[in-house]
């Protein structure tokens, strides 16, 4: 099976489970503070269920980061398949939740509260430090998604879709390593400093300092679209110059082709043999004059007949 396909699955399956998670512990420790309230998990699992969607979302979009890191085949369709199945529940099974947010809170308001009189009870279901820590950042956050939902589908789809764009910039810190272990650290810490990060943002001493710099007035339901989708855009560019340098890397370099000089070899002219013609050697004094006697004077008279003496 290719995996491409099992994005949407990866995705799904790490939604739901970070809803039960979230959801059944905070009903879990809901009945342990007001146990005598009947009905009092399924109303606490209710009101954090709806309220905890985006932050689902999100933590199933680093579970399909950390899915592709580990299979980088088909990355354009790994990504594409992401896309399309967070559109899906951020256009449309998130809102059809919120629809009903008003019902579950007058149900979860409606039960009440009875004080526990055990102090070590008390202080032995005390939520630990940090769970409180994250609460106080993670708090703010959700409310004022469901809070701008209740404004208006308009306000919901600007408000959360600017925040879920720097979200999906972070994915240049899965490749920015050659070591996935680091890079999956990074996921959870950098979603940790944007939520303190907007704790800061959404109060009034920012709204001021921002004013004070724009030389316009702006809305103070745009400032942190416009910070998000800024901060979004500088991690977009910056991946695609990584990617296109990357790129550059791995194509193969052009050798420049030097002219070869080619060396005709010099054809020396043969060189006509110098032929020694041998000295005549020098006949012995003796010898020559035997040799010219020899001549003129046969060995023998006997040799010549009457005939050429007459002649």
């Amino acid at each position: 099976m290719k995996n491409w396909l099992l994005v949407p699955i990866v995705f799904i399956s790490n939604f739901v489970l970070t809803v039960l998670a979230f959801s059944v512990s905070v009903g879990m420790w809901q009945s342990m503070m007001y146990g005598d309230v009947s009905g009092i998990f399924f109303s606490a699992f209710l009101h954090c269920l709806y309220l905890i969607l985006p932050i689902a979302c999100i933590i199933a979009i680093f579970s399909v980061y950390v899915f592709m890191m580990r299979h980088s085949e088909n990355y354009g369709l790994s990504f594409l398949a992401l896309v399309i199945s967070f559109a899906i529940f951020f256009a449309l099974i998130i809102p059809l939740v919120y629809s009903q947010g008003e019902k579950i809170n007058q149900a979860f308001n409606s039960k009440e509260k009875v004080l526990i009189d055990d102090k070590h009870l008390e202080t032995f279901i005390e939520q630990p430090a940090f769970v409180q820590a994250a609460g106080s950042i993670v708090r703010p956050f959700v409310y004022d998604i469901y809070g701008q939902y209740k404004i208006s589908y308009t306000s919901y789809l600007i408000f959360s879709g600017s925040i879920f764009f720097l979200i999906f910039s972070l994915w240049v810190f899965t490749t920015i390593t050659k070591w996935k272990i680091i890079n999956f650290t990074l996921l959870p810490l950098l979603l940790i400093l944007i939520l303190y990060a907007y704790t800061y943002i959404r109060t009034d001493d920012f709204i001021l300092v921002i004013d004070d710099y724009l030389p316009f007035e702006i809305l103070r339901f745009w400032i942190s679209p416009i910070l998000f989708c800024l901060l979004g855009l500088v991690f977009s560019i910056y991946t695609s110059v990584l990617l296109l340098v990357r790129h550059a890397k791995k194509l193969p370099k052009k050798q420049k082709i030097k002219k070869q000089k080619i060396k005709v070899p010099k054809v020396k002219k043969p060189k006509p043999p110098k032929i020694k013609i041998p000295k005549p050697a020098k006949p012995k004094k003796g010898k020559k004059t035997k040799e010219e006697f020899d001549t003129f004077i046969p060995d023998t008279l006997g040799d010549f007949s009457e005939g050429d003496i007459d002649a």
